[in-house]
């Protein structure tokens, strides 16, 4: 066995080289140094973060998904990158567009870590103790036992670099982690150290894009760089810096390197990226990793009512304001589309009769029916559904019925005041809770009163009086029945029928003919934005039992020009005074009253809203529009 040279206690080790000429005491003191040093640093890693000096806060475009209520994510972090833990809903503010709104709650959520370990071996990770482990051995069971007892969720991964290269990158699965590490087993004692593991750990990650909320963690295992290498760890703090990647440091080697650069480097380096700093001779007790990372991958989430009330971009400041410290920060200006409601109503009557209720045709005031039933449905063009807190029906510009209560969607139209016919208009207006409100177009409506019928008493002498006046009639007209047929067959009369005849003058012939190219109007499909003026008819007239409606001149009966449609979209057919429609094109649809059909057929019926593709109709039975003279009214909403 090769003996090893006697220690020479006169000297001590500075950095990698031996210095000779250093006294007893000298050599006491500057131990003494180092023992203050190493305390020092040891307390400083695990005093509390009083960050408050200079925190950071990031913070996200609010999500709109539930407009009104806004949330909004942000990372607020102290002066070392460290998460401020312990928030209070008290110590937030939201001031959206320049004005402060209420806040509602804090939620953390975890998102997850991206861990990479960054070994960089030689022969100061070899030295064992008196039981013949080495230290290396001892880092790598403390690792083992973290990964295999910690819970993976949101997006974890972890990754192995050393300086020969990537063992594993970005596993979500321990065992493949613990597998890698474990397999890792160089020839200590040859190795020289470097930077490589560190430089590639970093570039690593950097090139990861991760979410909002989820963090990079870096745990570096290494001896003291060389002096030539400070240099290089410092440019690289500063990468792992700007690129928000915390590095923890685990330095095995000698205490007295604290005292110098080579140290100062390693501690730089954790301290500048938010990281800890931890000094191994081989003795000391291992930080468990999942203290450093306990605090980490989660995001703030705070919710807020929104003030908004038109479309638009709008900024978002957050406010945090700490023991002694307040600190703001902007999101980038965000766009929200708000459009009030949009009610519609679903098969409103074109003509409503009343009649006499059968069996009481004595009661001058027994018409039925009394009431009409109307529906609405409700639609939010922008996309951000609310509540609806009053609704109205409208009828003649009065609002006659006004619902302050759920379901807002169904009306009863009173109508048992009217005795006379004429046409009305009615309109439904509703405001939802941010009191934005609007109406439906006005739709016309004719109301059709049928009188019942009078029977008045006559007395005897009356109907004495009414058959004697009939009897009287009856004998002028057979007198004058009697005459003219004597008439007819006097010489004179036949003489004049006779030249009439043979001039070819036929009197049955001088009838009027009908115009056989006039057309009976059956139907009429209205557009549905199209507003009646003067003698103007825009409506599209059904004259024939079948008709094709389509984009394609040679096939189709009705001509629309629109992109969502084909060259035969629908039909529609006329049977013993019923009308029916389907589909010819599954693919693109037909609507009914805004329910899709199919290729069978359904009934329609007068009122009935039809959509070909994007153009809608309304459908009237006959020719009923051609006496009507629409005008344009301003509106006036009511609420």
């Amino acid at each position: 066995m090769q003996a090893f040279p006697k220690k020479d206690w006169t000297t001590i080790r500075q950095g990698q080289h031996d210095a000779p000429g250093i006294s007893i005491i000298k050599r006491l003191c500057f131990h003494l140094f180092i023992f203050i040093a190493v305390l020092f640093l040891a307390a400083w890693q695990f005093l509390p973060v009083a960050a408050q000096d200079a925190a950071t806060l990031t913070v996200q475009p609010p999500d709109s998904t539930s407009f009104p209520n806004m949330s909004v994510e942000f990372k607020l972090l102290n002066a070392n990158n460290q998460p401020i833990e312990d928030l209070q809903l008290g110590q937030l503010a939201v001031v959206e567009n320049e004005q402060s709104v209420p806040v509602t709650s804090l939620n953390q959520d975890y998102r997850g870590v991206l861990f990479t370990l960054a070994i960089n071996a030689n022969r100061e990770l070899d030295l064992r103790d008196a039981a013949g482990v080495s230290r290396y051995e001892k880092l790598i069971d403390v690792l083992r036992n973290w990964a295999s007892h910690r819970t993976f969720k949101g997006k974890d991964a972890l990754s192995v670099v050393t300086n020969e290269g990537t063992r594993i990158k970005h596993t979500t699965t321990p065992r493949d982690w613990i597998t890698a590490l474990e397999s890792y087993q160089p020839h200590f004692r040859l190795l020289e150290p470097n930077v490589t593991s560190l430089e590639s750990a970093i570039q690593t990650m950097r090139e990861v894009v991760v979410p909002f909320g989820v963090d990079k963690a870096l745990l570096y295992i290494t001896p003291p760089p060389t002096p030539e290498q400070i240099a290089a760890v410092n440019a690289l703090a500063e990468v792992a810096r700007s690129a928000g990647i915390r590095v923890d440091v685990w330095m095995v080697g000698e205490a007295l390197f604290l005292a110098n650069e080579q140290g100062s480097a390693l501690v730089a380096l954790a301290a500048n990226t938010g990281g800890q700093f931890f000094h191994y001779t081989g003795v000391e007790a291992i930080p468990d990793p999942e203290s450093a990372l306990s605090a980490l991958g989660y995001a703030h989430i705070l919710t807020y009512t929104s003030e908004i009330r038109a479309s638009g971009s709008y900024p978002l400041e957050m406010r945090a304001t700490l023991t002694g410290l307040e600190v703001s920060s902007q999101s980038q200006p965000f766009y929200i589309e708000v459009l009030p409601p949009n009610p519609m109503l679903l098969s409103p009557p074109a003509t409503v009769t009343r009649e006499p209720i059968a069996g009481e045709q004595d009661d001058a005031g027994a018409l039925t029916p009394a009431v009409v039933p109307l529906s609405i449905m409700i639609e939010f063009p922008d996309h951000h559904p609310r509540e609806i807190v009053a609704s109205r029906l409208i009828v003649d510009g009065v609002a006659v019925e006004v619902i302050n209560a759920p379901p807002f969607t169904a009306f009863s139209w009173d109508i048992s005041s009217l005795n006379e016919s004429g046409e009305h208009t009615i309109q439904v207006e509703v405001e939802d809770e941010l009191g934005l409100s609007a109406a439906t177009l006005l739709t016309p409506v004719q109301v059709e009163v049928i009188q019942p019928e009078t029977h008045s008493r006559l007395s005897w002498q009356q109907i004495g009086l009414i058959a004697a006046g009939g009897i009287a009639a009856a004998a002028v007209i057979i007198l004058a029945v009697w005459i003219s047929r004597r008439l007819w067959q006097t010489r004179q009369v036949k003489h004049i029928r006779n030249r009439f005849f043979k001039a070819g003058m036929d009197p049955s012939a001088s009838r009027d003919k009908m115009d056989s190219s006039e057309k009976v109007v059956y139907a009429i499909l209205l557009p549905i934005h199209t507003v009646r003026n003067g003698d103007e008819d825009p409506g599209i007239k059904i004259t024939k039992d079948r008709v094709i409606v389509g984009s394609d001149p040679e096939r189709a009966d009705i001509l629309l020009e629109d992109t969502g449609m084909i060259g035969v979209q629908a039909e529609l057919v006329r049977q013993g005074g019923t009308f029916w429609l389907k589909d010819l094109d599954p693919e693109r649809g037909t609507w009914l009253n805004y329910k899709k059909i199919g290729t069978e057929r359904v009934r329609i019926k007068a009122g009935d809203l039809i959509h070909f593709g994007n153009s809608g109709f309304r459908f009237t039975i006959g020719d009923r529009l051609s006496a009507q003279k629409g005008t344009v009214v301003k509106y006036d909403p009511i609420l």
